[in-house]
């Protein structure tokens, strides 16, 4: 089961391997701190802010707060991050005292390092970083704009995307400039007022659990103590088993949802909403989690592919296409917000996503939701 988490940190392959290595460890005890930080705080935002669709349990402020950019700024924000938002995010053990002097870190960044790094997502993300280097993928413009193709329509874009993907491709300083841009725009008129606003309960939190003894935590232990959330969701995090420091960084309230940021060797950083933290001990489901799970199921196609998935066992997505006549996008938007609520496991083959019910996480649903009802 995946936690809900952003689609751009995605990484190359050996890592999401030593990643499966580390979680079937379950004596792997890092160390586990919990920081307030603005600039990842913000980041971790904005990792949910072009998919809102996808996520069910996003907070109505959150979900406000985005619709009130205006529409020319909106369509540049769910493009223009759509599409390049995994190289803009920190590959560094770099912090930064504001999220203004991360933005003035990433502007003198390489522009040409970004198109590597977007290369290395697609390649990753198709399925294809075993057999192709970046500098393959730039050089064959066939491959590139098929990779890209698929891509775009997984991340829910129109044909019409391509072209403007290939333009800042092809033009690495442009999507820099652009991107520092918009986000400082952003940070200006969107994230500052909302850090401000809501920062007593990010430092609130923090300090509440500077009072918890993390030592001797395993993995499992960690992300359960402090988002509510278990380890099996975590599916398409970039844990490995060179990751011995997790930072747990308290963030806006979007709602129970974790990003997490892994562009760094040793480090991992996992963002989650302040507001969301009741206590320190969590041992049940939550309650924003159990509405989470619920909605996700409240959709009859997504219960139509959970049926066929019961029927076959496995399914590749185009399989899925054909038996419920779905277009691309639609049945990889649902198979998606199937995946993310870890209704689904996935793996890759030949090129192509197949899907297996994730029955132990059905199971528990169902008997939280049993429990929720139960009179003590």
């Amino acid at each position: 089961m995946q936690l809900p988490l952003c689609q751009a940190m995605k990484q190359p392959r050996q890592q999401l391997q030593r990643y499966l290595k580390m979680l079937t460890s379950p004596n792997k005890q890092p160390t586990v701190s919990v920081v307030a930080d603005q600039v990842y705080a913000t980041l971790g935002a904005i990792a949910f802010s072009t998919r809102t669709e996808d996520y069910p349990g996003l907070s109505p402020w959150f979900k406000g707060l985005m619709a009130s950019l205006p529409p020319e700024r909106l369509e540049t924000h769910n493009t223009l991050l759509r599409l390049f938002l995994s190289p803009i995010w920190p590959d560094t053990i770099e912090t930064w005292l504001s999220f203004p002097a991360y933005l003035d870190w990433l502007a003198a960044r390489s522009p040409e390092a970004l198109i590597t790094r977007e290369m290395q997502r697609l390649l990753y993300t198709t399925g294809f970083a075993e057999r192709h280097t970046p500098a393959d993928l730039l050089a064959n413009r066939d491959l590139l704009r098929r990779l890209a193709a698929n891509a775009i329509t997984e991340v829910g874009l129109a044909d019409s995307a391509l072209h403007i993907y290939l333009g800042y491709v092809d033009a690495p300083q442009t999507l820099l400039d652009e991107s520092v841009e918009h986000l400082r725009w952003l940070w200006d008129e969107v994230f500052v007022a909302a850090w401000e606003e809501h920062k007593p309960a990010v430092v609130q939190t923090e300090q509440a659990f500077q009072r918890v003894h993390f030592a001797g935590m395993t993995v499992t232990q960690a992300v359960r103590a402090v988002t509510g959330r278990e380890v099996n969701f975590m599916a398409d995090a970039k844990f490995n088993d060179e990751f011995d420091e997790l930072i747990f960084v308290p963030g806006l309230p979007i709602g129970p949802y974790v990003a997490f940021f892994s562009g760094q060797e040793t480090i991992m950083r996992l963002v989650f909403a302040a507001d969301t933290v009741h206590s320190t001990r969590r041992t049940q489901l939550s309650r924003a989690e159990l509405l989470v799970r619920l909605n996700t199921l409240a959709d009859d196609t997504r219960l139509r592919i959970l049926e066929l998935l019961v029927e076959h066992g496995e399914l590749s997505s185009p399989a899925v296409m054909e038996h419920l006549s779905l277009s691309q996008s639609a049945a990889s938007r649902h198979l998606r917000q199937l995946s993310l609520t870890g209704y689904l496991t996935e793996r890759r083959h030949e090129g192509a996503k197949v899907y297996r019910l994730n029955r132990p996480r059905l199971d528990e649903t169902l008997q939280a939701l049993t429990d929720f009802f139960t009179i003590v």
